[in-house]
């Protein structure tokens, strides 16, 4: 997007080209819509001057629902806190027209064209001010209309230029506080362009992101503010844990602070930010997500428990999708070392040194015979060992009764071995019987014993 002239600006979030602005007519777009809504409330950090730019957006969305009452009366107590917020002026002038309230209509037109006529006056510092909060308002709108998950980058790259706009065009005429706001959505845009562009493969190109992100954040971390400080170090972390394998040094920016001791460990930011507010539930996000990254899975379910304590909400979705994506993957390793384990069973029985005959069902079993129970009878007495290999789930599979039913008659007990590969209570029956340890790997001295007994 090209830089705004402010004689072009055109106040206003409800007719932008914005995906949230397009009309709900499904449940499904009805449910997508309030997900956005509760996002955005949680974002608020009261007190903090762009929380006039997130109401804005709130009533957007309400408007958007249908909900026009709840949209205008939002409008109208921002306009109190800012009288002259262009956004929120030209945003009820089009809410006013739609609901025929004209003379509210037609005060708010003669306000904003008090200010916009301001524009080349000598009430700089006032003027400046205004003006860059439009365009800050706008670059929030813009940036928060992406899914997360979203690679297209047109909507972001408006976002990052409509900040950077207004951060130039403010100077130093606007609140510290407020500039901090602007300048940490714009190092959130910066990051998440930074991933989808994939730029971190590129250690030049990523070092050049990073001081534009580090320029945003330094204020941010010193800030009085604990929720903005919070924050701004979990964004940090953000930050390095994105950095290519080829970015051994530590950057000349940092190489004297003492961000030197986070760079290679980006988890340090994030409990830095817990440390600083220990309900900082996204902190909690990013770093169970690092340890998973790492191989911790039992810590990292152990952060999104707090988190989710913490913010249970539809608007902490990232959590429930981490923690599933860690249960899938822990289920998936125990699923390929139990396969393994009968690979390995199966190969060493009848190829190696043991020369056995096994009976397998999924290659044994005969395919045309009416009852499976009839090939679970024909296998049970034709064996001269049983091989019961017991699992976590073992118990509760309907096929492995039937089998332990037969395997647990009295003519066939004697041939039953158990191969242990989890470590679960047997039921009294099971207990006096063989049993090989085959939790890590196979024990197979112990097997032999029992097997030749």
């Amino acid at each position: 997007m090209d830089q705004v002239n402010l004689h072009d600006l055109k106040p206003g979030l409800l007719k932008q080209n914005l995906a949230i602005n397009k009309p709900v007519r499904s449940d499904d777009e009805r449910r997508q819509a309030k997900h956005k809504l509760q996002q955005l409330k949680v974002t608020l950090i009261p007190k903090r001057p762009h929380c006039l730019a997130i109401n804005n957006m709130i009533a957007v969305l309400h408007y958007r629902l249908d909900e026009v009452h709840e949209a205008t009366d939002i409008l109208e107590k921002t306009l109190k806190e800012d009288p002259h917020n262009l956004n929120v002026l030209q945003d009820l002038i089009d809410i006013y027209q739609r609901d025929f309230r004209n003379e509210d209509k037609v005060e708010c037109e003669r306000r904003l064209k008090l200010v916009m006529d301001k524009i080349d006056t000598e009430e700089i510092s006032e003027t400046v001010r205004i003006f860059a909060r439009c365009i800050a308002g706008k670059g929030f709108a813009w940036g928060f209309d992406i899914h997360p998950d979203s690679r297209e980058t047109s909507r972001l790259d408006a976002s990052i230029a409509l900040y950077e706009q207004a951060v130039s065009v403010s100077g130093d005429k606007i609140d510290v506080k407020e500039k901090q706001d602007w300048l940490y959505y714009l190092a959130l845009g910066y990051i998440r362009q930074n991933n989808i562009k994939r730029v971190s493969k590129d250690r030049v190109l990523y070092l050049k992101v990073f001081d534009k992100v580090l320029n945003c954040l330094t204020p941010n971390i010193e800030s009085d503010d604990q929720q903005r400080r919070s924050a701004s170090w979990c964004l940090l972390g953000s930050l390095f844990a994105q950095k290519p394998y080829n970015a051994t040094g530590i950057p000349e920016t940092i190489k004297n602070t003492e961000l030197k001791a986070f760079w290679f460990h980006p988890e340090k930011c994030y409990l830095r930010a817990l440390e600083i507010e220990s309900r900082n539930w996204d902190a909690h996000n990013q770093l169970a997500h690092l340890y998973y990254k790492q191989g911790k899975e039992e810590e990292g379910l152990e952060l999104l428990d707090k988190s989710l304590k913490i913010n249970h909400g539809t608007s902490n979705s990232y959590a429930l999708h981490i923690r599933a994506q860690i249960h899938l993957h822990v289920f998936n390793r125990q699923l390929q070392r139990k396969l393994q384990k009968k690979g390995h069973l199966r190969s060493q029985l009848e190829v190696g040194q043991y020369a056995l005959k096994g009976c397998i069902q999924e290659r044994d079993f005969e395919a045309n015979t009416p009852f499976m129970m009839t090939n679970m009878i024909s296998a049970v007495e034709g064996s001269a060992k049983i091989l019961l290999v017991i699992s976590d789930g073992f118990l509760e599979n309907n096929f492995c009764k039937e089998a332990l039913q037969l395997a647990l008659q009295t003519q066939h007990i004697h041939k039953v071995i158990l191969i242990m590969s989890s470590d679960i209570s047997l039921p009294s029956p099971m207990k006096p019987l063989p049993r090989v340890d085959a939790t890590n790997v196979i024990n197979w001295k112990q097997f032999s014993e029992f097997l030749f007994q």
